[in-house]
């Protein structure tokens, strides 16, 4: 996905990619190199209960749950801290 743009809060399917943790306050930790997203790692990560998209930030090609909060855009892949474009 290097180079391409994607949507910065992807649902948590396989073919996404997995770029962070959601830290105290809110804030993002960046994983890199991004982690692609299988139905096992999701099996893993969904074992604790509590929704992965509470804990964890996804990006991808599938519809972007920004565009319902205002701010329709996707970032680059290589760059998901940057914000929409």
């Amino acid at each position: 996905m290097t180079g391409s743009t994607t949507c910065p809060s992807a649902a948590a399917e396989p073919g996404s990619a997995l770029f962070g943790v959601v830290a105290a306050k809110g804030q993002v930790a960046y994983i890199t190199p991004n982690v692609p997203v299988t139905k096992e790692l999701l099996a893993i990560l969904g074992q604790s209960g509590v929704p992965v998209e509470n804990r964890l930030r996804f990006s991808g090609a599938s519809m972007c749950a920004v565009a319902g909060r205002g701010r329709i855009g996707a970032v680059r892949a290589d760059r998901p801290g940057a914000g929409c474009v």
